[in-house]
C-alpha cells in the first residue's frame, strides 16, 4: 500500500543530495503520491478493511511523520545548497529516521490489507 510511492520520492531526494543539484526541490507533503492518498482516498480505503480500527490507528499515525519527512528533506536540500554540510547531514539523518517510521507503518497496513 503506497510504500513504493514513498521509496520513489525518497530516491529523488537522495539523487538530488548526491548530485548536489537544484533540479528537484521536493514538493508539499499533501502533493506527493503518498500525500494525495493520505489526504484523499486513503481514509475510505482504510475504513473498508476488515481490521479497520487497527488500520485506522496506523493510518492516523502516518500523517505527522510524513509531514516532518517532507520538511526534513526540503531543509536538507536547502542547507546543502547553502554550504551548510553539517546542518544538511543532521536533516538527512532525521529524514531517514522519519522514512523508517513511514515504511514500518506502510508495511503494517500492507499486512492488514
Amino acid at each position: 500500500m503506497h510504500l513504493n510511492d514513498h521509496i520513489q520520492y525518497l530516491r529523488k531526494i537522495e539523487l538530488t543530495l548526491e548530485e548536489n543539484t537544484s533540479l528537484f526541490q521536493g514538493i508539499e507533503y499533501h502533493q506527493c503520491k503518498l500525500g494525495k492518498w493520505l489526504y484523499g482516498a486513503g481514509a475510505s480505503e482504510i475504513s473498508a478493511l476488515e481490521n479497520s480500527s487497527e488500520a485506522q490507528k496506523i493510518f492516523d499515525d502516518l500523517f505527522e511523520p510524513h509531514k516532518q519527512f517532507h520538511v526534513a528533506s526540503y531543509v536538507a536540500i536547502k542547507k546543502q545548497q547553502l554550504g551548510d554540510n553539517e546542518g544538511a547531514k543532521e536533516e538527512i539523518t532525521n529524514m531517514y529516521k522519519l522514512s523508517r517510521i513511514i515504511t514500518k507503518k506502510l508495511l503494517q497496513l500492507d499486512v492488514l490489507n
